[in-house]
């Protein structure tokens, strides 16, 4: 009877991801990948249960039914901070929904590799393990003004430290840019950063905030510390 009542709690305990409009190449592929975590995955079509149920995760096609469910999801006290993966043809669809906080971008078709990929970068914030994870994935437009060139993109992964981009424009490690973007809930954030790392095949670049203390970067923490619920 304990062991029962013992294995009861954990499958409680679970973490839970929900899969909404995923297609049936995908589907597998995604429980699969999920599995390989822990995390347990339901199939969801009524968007009225986001506010009833909770969920840690979301992985859900961005087409026009998608707005209704990452509003829902958004406005639930239980689903509101959940890890949502979005899946669509580019990144730039998926800029649309960028009030609701795409945390990461499933390009169609979904293959294992990428989605398992995604799921091992964001597993801890998903089953709650926040102290080893720092960087926080979300998905919104940035621009950023190196000298006189103007450089547009989309962030990749934020910290109270510095961020990861995919942009389109030229930039080389050591650039002073100025950067201008705005976080869910969080709009006008301006900061100064320096170019550490640059992918030119890929058009990703790291930005380390730089100086330390600007205002800029004092409302990127906050709003790591409101995502992860630290107040």
């Amino acid at each position: 009877m304990a062991l029962s009542s013992t294995v009861s709690a954990l499958k409680k305990a679970a973490a839970r991801a929900v899969l909404i409009h995923v297609d049936s190449h995908a589907m597998p592929i995604l429980r699969d990948c999920f599995r390989q975590f822990g995390i347990e995955t339901h199939l969801l079509d009524d968007p009225a249960r986001l506010h009833k149920e909770k969920y840690d995760a979301c992985v859900i096609t961005l087409d026009e039914r998608a707005e209704a469910f990452l509003k829902e999801a958004r406005n639930s006290p239980s689903n509101r901070r959940m890890v949502v993966f979005g899946i669509c043809g580019s990144v730039g669809e998926a800029i649309r929904f960028s009030k609701y906080g795409i945390n990461v971008v499933l390009q169609t078709p979904v293959d294992r590799q990428s989605a398992l990929r995604a799921v091992r970068a964001t597993h801890l914030l998903i089953i709650n393990e926040f102290r080893r994870y720092v960087r926080i994935p979300i998905v919104v437009p940035i621009e950023a003004l190196n000298g006189v060139q103007h450089v547009t993109g989309s962030t990749a992964e934020v910290s109270g430290g510095g961020m990861s981009i995919s942009y389109k424009g030229r930039l080389v490690i050591g650039d002073d840019v100025q950067l201008a973007f705005d976080l869910p809930g969080r709009p006008g954030v301006k900061l100064r950063g320096l170019v550490c790392w640059v992918r030119a095949g890929e058009s990703t670049a790291g930005v380390r905030f730089d100086p330390p203390e600007q205002p800029g970067r004092d409302l990127v923490k906050k709003w790591i510390d409101e995502y992860l619920e630290i107040v």
